[in-house]
């Protein structure tokens, strides 16, 4: 990303697998969008601070993305012949966001659940929240 008026060192924003084929920022100017050969869509932070959240779901290449005019959701078309409309557009937190816990019946504390299976169920939840730490860290 370059200034408008071509002075400084451009912004890089590295991250995705594939070429990128299309690139748009936010209503506010806050954010951008990217569209990428490697069946995703990024959402960054215009400063490129933090990391991007990754929208997942295509089965082929995203070849346009563009946010609502509020910039609360995001459209992204794809050479699978489906377009899809993002709306939860902020990251988790990690594994403790609240966010997490009320998504899925399985994840919810065992305080919250009166069924039996409650107790297998979060440390299930836990385990799978262990893995994909792991596998995000490169860690088998």
């Amino acid at each position: 990303m370059w200034s408008a008026d071509g002075a400084g060192v451009p912004l890089l924003l590295r991250g995705h697998e594939g070429g990128i084929v299309d690139a748009a920022f936010s209503p506010d100017g806050k954010r951008i969008v990217t569209a990428s050969s490697d069946a995703t869509a990024r959402v960054w932070n215009a400063d490129g601070a933090g990391v991007p959240l990754i929208l997942r779901g295509h089965e082929k290449m995203v070849v346009d993305a563009a946010f609502s005019p509020d910039g609360k959701r995001i459209a992204t078309a794809s050479e699978d012949k489906t377009a899809r409309v993002w709306s939860d557009l902020v990251p988790l937190r990690g594994p403790d966001d609240p966010k997490l816990w009320t998504a899925t019946q399985y994840c919810l504390s065992i305080q919250r659940r009166t069924e039996p299976t409650a107790r297998a169920d979060h440390q299930a939840c836990e385990r799978r929240v262990e893995q994909a730490r792991a596998a995000s860290a490169g860690r088998p």
